[in-house]
């Protein structure tokens, strides 16, 4: 039995943000390239590609989801991107989640806002209240938990998928037919078997060997 993989709450929802995103797919921050209509059995993808320009330099993007009763479902970011910069994150559903109604979050620190052009200042201090990796900006979006469900995802190979070929020697072994079998019961019941040989090799013709012979039965 393989070992559930758990996450830690952390609330992005509770904290305090200068940026409420309510586009289902984030075209000005998050760029939300895919993202299914359901979370199945088993491992789930969405897809993102952050916007170039709109997020403060070298800000990290947070992740939660959480079920009906507010308990984190496992994500885990792939390492994997596709040739135009699009990133993948995976959701892992298990039996016992919890169906229903469910939430993913997404939050990072935002340098602009596209709408009204206001600058929000970040810092490389981690003293600093604008520190670049505290957010300001929170995207939300409802999503349904069926854990039940068969799971038509698309498969992504982290790895470049190997073939091991190994040769296997076996013996040959040809049956081989006796004939001339013969069975014997004694008298107590028990029975005897003698097998006589058979060969099926052709006879050899020697030169010489019907003169040969006679000879011997002239001397005799």
């Amino acid at each position: 039995m393989s070992l559930r993989k758990k996450v830690s709450y952390v609330g992005l929802k509770d904290l305090p943000y200068d940026l409420v995103d309510t586009d289902p797919l984030s075209l000005d921050f998050f760029r939300i390239v895919d993202f299914p209509d359901n979370f199945q059995a088993g491992k789930n993808l969405f897809k993102l590609r952050a916007h170039p320009r709109n997020f403060a330099d070298g800000a990290e993007i947070y992740i939660e989801i959480l079920d009906y009763n507010g308990t984190p479902i496992y994500y885990e970011p792939l390492k994997y991107r596709e040739a135009d910069g699009t990133r993948v994150v995976s959701v892992y559903i298990y039996p016992d989640t919890s169906p229903g109604p469910a939430v993913v979050y997404l939050a990072s620190r935002a340098r602009i806002n596209p709408e009204t052009g206001e600058q929000y200042p970040f810092s490389s201090d981690g003293e600093s209240p604008n520190f670049k990796q505290i957010p300001n900006l929170l995207w939300q979006r409802p999503i349904t938990v069926q854990p039940l469900a068969r799971n038509n995802n698309e498969i992504i190979y982290t790895r470049q998928p190997t073939i091991a070929i190994q040769e296997v020697v076996q013996p040959y072994l040809q049956p081989v037919d006796v004939f001339n079998v013969q069975t014997t019961v004694t008298g107590s019941g028990g029975a005897s078997v003698t097998c006589t040989p058979v060969t099926t090799a052709p006879p050899i013709s020697m030169p010489g060997f019907e003169l040969f012979t006679g000879l011997l039965e002239e001397r005799d």
